[in-house]
């Protein structure tokens, strides 16, 4: 007689789930990887997610630029930022999906609180070292 599908299953669907498991832990915990250092991942719905990074000349707090990727698509423009205030502000217009110019003033309604916040405590601890 043949053993029940269930029996039969078992190691199978075992493997299987534990093969499931470990892709999606890997992928919850991966970066986007881009240039310059990480400063904030946005939830944006779902398993959706932007990750913004800083880069430039953290020790000098020249060059700055803000860059983001990931579900709402990758945005890099300039930044400056005042670690005496607390304040980061959009320096100049940036591009939009790399070629696709956007307004400072466009980039600074993409902002919110938290990622300014974030800029603001990564730049300026780096800038401490």
């Amino acid at each position: 007689m043949h053993k029940p599908l269930m029996r039969r299953l078992t190691p199978k669907l075992i493997a299987a789930l534990l093969a499931s498991f470990s892709v999606s832990a890997f992928c919850e915990q991966d970066h986007f990887g881009l240039d310059g250092v990480f400063v904030y991942r946005e939830m944006i719905g779902g398993p959706y997610f932007d990750e913004w990074y800083v880069d430039g000349d953290l020790s000098t707090l020249k060059q700055l630029k803000l860059l983001r990727e990931g579900k709402s698509g990758s945005l890099e423009f300039p930044i400056k930022v005042d670690c005496s205030s607390q304040k980061m502000t959009v320096a100049g217009a940036g591009l939009l999906w790399g070629h696709e110019p956007i307004s400072a003033d466009e980039i600074a309604g993409q902002i919110n609180r938290k990622i300014s916040e974030s800029t603001v405590d990564t730049v300026c601890a780096s800038n401490r070292n």
